[in-house]
């Protein structure tokens, strides 16, 4: 199996396993709040009660907390959904792994393979094996369908809020 499939198939995975998680779901979503409104909690009422206390630092921290509480209550938004994967793949040891946002809208995402070394404003150039997770859309895609596939309007401009890359040996 190639590099390619195998981050593929994991990504596609972490989405399965995001969606078994929301059970009430996004707030920005309109299946995910017309399904809530017959539900104990609405979407919106659930996303706004998981980020009513700050997070903690450093930005790791915040991640693990923003995918604990999201897990607990059963909701998030992308930032929320990304996190849940972001985690999930990261247990995997699944390697390099980051978590974006994009600078020019709101969404988050996570990002399987992209080079080190590779500059953000040139996708294409991000590697042969980058792979985007996005829960919150339910897609996985290579980084050349990202202008055709990724939310949000405008030129993709991301930026990383946390990169794993394991250490040799590891």
């Amino acid at each position: 199996m190639t590099t390619n499939a195998r981050n593929l198939g994991i990504a596609q995975q972490a989405i399965t396993y995001v969606e078994s998680k929301m059970t009430i779901g996004a707030d920005n979503k309109w299946s995910d709040k017309f399904a809530s409104l017959f539900a104990a909690e609405t979407s919106g009422s659930c996303v706004a009660r998981i980020r009513k206390s700050p997070y903690p630092s450093p930005r790791l921290e915040q991640l693990r907390e923003m995918a604990r509480r999201a897990l607990i209550a059963g909701c998030g938004n992308c930032g929320e959904q990304a996190a849940i994967a972001f985690f999930w793949l990261h247990d995997r040891k699944v390697a390099p792994l980051e978590y974006m946002t994009r600078t020019n809208a709101d969404h988050a995402f996570v990002v399987i393979g992209r080079k080190l070394d590779s500059s953000f404003d040139k996708p294409l150039e991000w590697g042969e094996n980058c792979i985007i997770c996005d829960p919150w859309a339910g897609k996985v895609y290579t980084i050349r369908n990202v202008s055709k596939k990724m939310y949000g309007s405008g030129p993709f401009d991301p930026r990383t809020v946390y990169r794993f890359e394991p250490e040799e040996g590891q």
